[in-house]
This record gives structure tokens, sequence and C-alpha cells, in this order.
């Protein structure tokens, strides 16, 4: 049953449509994902035909996201602000700064070896 805001009043016969999704509605998360894959196409990225999940410019920027979570990788550091400016202009986010737990998973980077690790507890 649908509960109406206080002050609403509903014709008889009469169908109420949502012209956005509300977080919560079993809906949310295909617009959310919708509206996040535009935007980034948009912003000159492509999606990997092999992960849905991962939009890139070759050999430039590597973006990955679930459902909320971001992971932003770049050869430049320009690459990446720019692109971070971009996205918290169009959404609300927040910068949690240098990756350490993505998707359940630490991330340890050496970066004199240029090496990143993978661990899962």
């Amino acid at each position: 049953m649908c509960v109406l805001p206080e002050g609403f009043v509903r014709e008889p016969g009469t169908v109420l449509r949502l012209e956005k999704a509300i977080y919560g509605l079993k809906q949310a998360p295909r617009y959310w994902n919708q509206l996040l894959h535009n935007w980034l196409l948009a912003f000159g990225l492509q999606q990997s035909q092999h992960d849905p999940c991962l939009y890139f410019i070759p050999g430039k920027l590597y973006v990955c996201f679930w459902v909320d979570d971001f992971l932003i990788l770049a050869r430049d550091a320009s690459d990446k602000d720019s692109f971070k400016a971009a996205i918290g202009a169009a959404f609300k986010m927040k910068d949690l700064g240098a990756v350490a737990r993505f998707l359940g998973m630490d991330v340890q980077r050496d970066r004199s070896r240029h090496v990143i690790s993978l661990t899962r507890r």
C-alpha cells in the first residue's frame, strides 16, 4: 500500500508516477547505475567489455566502481585530480584518500618496486 505525504490528496482512479528514483526503492540501484554510466561515458571513458564496473581511457585513466565505492587509477596525478573534480561537481562525494581497503580486500602498495598486493582475511 502507498502512503502519501501529508497534505497530498489523491483523486480516485489516478495513478502516481515518480519523476526520479528514491533511495530505498526497488528501482533506485538501476537508476543510479544508469545515471553514473551515462555520466562516465559523457566524460570520455569507455566501458570494459569484460567487466561492466570498469571504465577507462586507455593507458591514461581507469575507474572501477561497485555501487558507490570508486577506485581511480591514473598514470598522471593531474588526470586523476581532474576526474575527481569533475565527478565531485556532478555528484556528492567524499574523497577517502589513498586506497587501503576496497570491496573487502586489503590493498598494499610498494611504490619503490611498483607492486600492488591484494589480500583478503
